[in-house]
């Protein structure tokens, strides 16, 4: 499989475009609650996400500036390694509308120290450096987000994959928790498979960036025969 700028800007306008749908579904249905919306600005997050790489991309192959390559390269990173782990417990913590259990407290708090540190990494330790994998027969294929982690060397990706994967399958929704929680997990492997170690942390963005298009299924409302159900357990 390979990756380019318009693999990216595709994805971007398609994820765009499910997302715009969603706000549309939730006006319809007069949902205006911020519980919802946190679950439901998760593709149009992923799109933005996207639309970032395209751009990288454009520098990296020398259509844009490389100053400009740089900032775009640690915003990427900086959604990809921080956001993500601190943002996903949370947006499932506020989408349950309950007195959050302990399990989701303590992956939020996973999160929060996931993100910090690898912030820590990336912005005081180490910098950012980004470029094209590129091969003698494959061509340019991938673009590389080195970060340097002085303490873990690699096994970071653990507990990060904890915080933005098991927080779905905690949530009160049944498709959220069967369906796109599931979806989001499978990624991760998928991206192991589709990918070489140092371009893996890109791959399964655009993996799971594809995936979060689900959220147009799960936030089906009863008036179309899909009712929210929820969930009659306790964390």
């Amino acid at each position: 499989m390979c990756f380019s700028a318009t693999a990216s800007f595709v994805s971007a306008a398609g994820l765009a475009a499910i997302g715009m749908a969603i706000q549309i579904r939730l006006k319809k249905q007069g949902d205006k609650s911020i519980s919802s919306q946190a679950i439901a600005i998760l593709p149009l997050i992923f799109g933005f996400h996207q639309l970032i790489e395209g751009f990288v991309w454009l520098g990296l192959t020398g259509t844009i500036d490389d100053n400009f390559v740089l900032f775009l390269g640690y915003l990427y990173v900086f959604i990809a390694f921080t956001f993500w782990p601190i943002y996903i417990p949370f947006a499932i913590i506020t989408f349950n509308q309950c007195t959050p259990k302990i399990w989701l407290v303590s992956l939020q708090v996973l999160g929060l120290l996931v993100g910090g540190y690898l912030f820590y990494v990336y912005v005081f330790y180490d910098p950012v450096e980004v470029f094209l994998a590129c091969g003698f027969y494959s061509g340019c294929h991938g673009i590389i987000y080195s970060v340097k982690d002085p303490l873990f060397s690699g096994y970071m990706k653990y507990p990060y994959l904890i915080a933005v994967t098991i927080p779905f399958f905690l949530c009160s929704n049944t498709r959220v928790c069967y369906i796109l929680g599931p979806a989001i997990l499978l990624s991760f492997p998928l991206g192991l498979f589709l990918s070489e170690a140092a371009t893996f942390p890109s791959v399964w963005c655009f993996i799971a960036a594809l995936l979060s298009g689900l959220v147009f299924f799960v936030l089906r409302s009863e008036s179309e025969g899909q009712g929210i159900k929820k969930l009659g357990r306790r964390w």
